[in-house]
């Protein structure tokens, strides 16, 4: 007997003395064909689910960052309701003057010679009480106002102040070149949002947004906002430079009036006397320096207000577009989630066919194995039904 005659008696005896059919092998491989199928889907189902979970923690900390922006969008919304408060406070108090470049450059100028005015008044005191503490206090104030009129001489040339005064004594603010890069579909999602839509009626909307495009509007949104906090940087710092001066200047002639007034023992009235004389020119000094202060805070408070109200915009750009990442981050992770869903149904399927192909093969071959794998099988199926309906 040949070897093909021996290989062909072999198969025809574990076959039952028949040779396997076309028909025979695709039974006998189906158990492993399905339950090769039954594992592809539960990777598929489980990396549906892992990345629903990604897409979810990415909603929430998109939320985070629009919650930020919305923080910062109200903090400065309240800065500037508070400034315009102030304003209206000191316009009540004081009804301080309009201020401009020019009232600046007077005002600088003048400090130059207020305490000589002063210094020219020294020898009609000269045989008063005190004169020569009231002198002493003169000549003090004198060195002071000699310094800051070097450091006022210093700023009004600086550049960077002149244009900080255009700002300050007009409506305007420093102007950016701004980028747009928002496309229709999140214009139409925004204006949904906007509407107080839900997340159910806007999925449609989200789907169309691109990640592309939502990537360069978040860019241009967050490229303005830095850009016009670093043109305002330069003004901001420039005005409390003037600020500072100006509130020097009125501590130091205050100082220098409750002084004399306190080494003079008479009152600051304005009349014959010469300390009282000398006494009324510093406090109309005072009184002066006060109002220019109180006109620069003025003009300041209404600059910064104007300030915020355009960051406060430009925040709520950003954060606008944070709100557009958490309805899609969000509908993405429900979708990843039904695909998960729908996977593992598939799996129960395939696992349904293994244990009934195996339930067959048993039948068929009368193996006590192959029953017992089967009856595990209906088992199982029959426990994730009770399970999945009943529990």
């Amino acid at each position: 007997m040949g070897i093909a005659s021996k290989l062909k008696a072999l198969q025809s005896s574990e076959t039952g003395g028949e040779p396997k059919t076309i028909l025979d092998r695709v039974i006998a491989n189906t158990p492993v064909v399905m339950t090769v199928v039954a594992t592809i889907l539960a990777g598929l189902s489980s990396g549906e689910m892992s990345t629903a979970q990604y897409n979810r923690a990415m909603a929430a900390q998109f939320q985070s960052k629009a919650g930020d922006q919305w923080s910062f969008y109200q903090a400065k919304r309240l800065r500037a309701s508070g400034n315009q408060n102030s304003i209206d406070l000191l316009e009540g108090l004081i009804a301080p003057g309009l201020l401009d470049a020019g009232a600046i450059a007077t005002q600088a100028k003048n400090n130059e010679s207020r305490i000589a005015v002063l210094g020219a008044l020294l020898p009609s005191i000269a045989q008063a009480p005190n004169a020569d503490a009231l002198t002493a206090a003169i000549e003090l104030a004198e060195g002071k106002e000699s310094a800051s009129a070097s450091k006022w001489k210093a700023a009004l040339a600086d550049p960077q102040i002149q244009e900080a005064m255009v700002y300050l004594s007009g409506d305007g603010l420093p102007t950016i070149e701004e980028q747009h890069a928002a496309s229709p579909a999140i214009g139409e999602l925004l204006a949904a949002i906007d509407a107080g839509k839900n997340e159910t009626e806007t999925v449609d909307l989200v789907r169309k947004v691109d990640r592309k495009d939502l990537d360069a509007a978040e860019a241009a949104a967050n490229a303005n906002a830095n850009a016009f906090d670093a043109a305002t940087k330069p003004m901001v710092a420039s005005i409390a430079r003037l600020a500072k001066l100006a509130a020097s200047d009125a501590a130091m002639l205050r100082g220098l009036h409750r002084n004399l007034a306190s080494m003079a023992g008479v009152s600051p009235a304005a009349g014959s006397d010469p300390v009282a004389n000398l006494l009324s020119r510093a406090g109309n000094m005072q009184q002066m320096q006060d109002e220019f202060l109180a006109s620069l805070s003025t003009a300041r408070l209404r600059l910064d207000a104007r300030r915020y109200q355009q960051e406060s915009a430009y925040n709520s750009g950003v954060a606008r577009l944070y709100e557009v990442e958490v309805r899609r981050s969000s509908g993405l992770s429900d979708r990843n989630r039904l695909r998960s869903r729908n996977f593992f149904y598939g799996m129960l399927v395939a696992q349904a066919a293994v244990t009934i192909a195996t339930f067959s093969l048993a039948v068929k071959q009368k193996s006590f194995l192959w029953g017992v794998a089967s009856t595990a099988g209906l088992l199982a199926i029959s426990l994730g039904v009770y399970v999945y309906v009943f529990t």
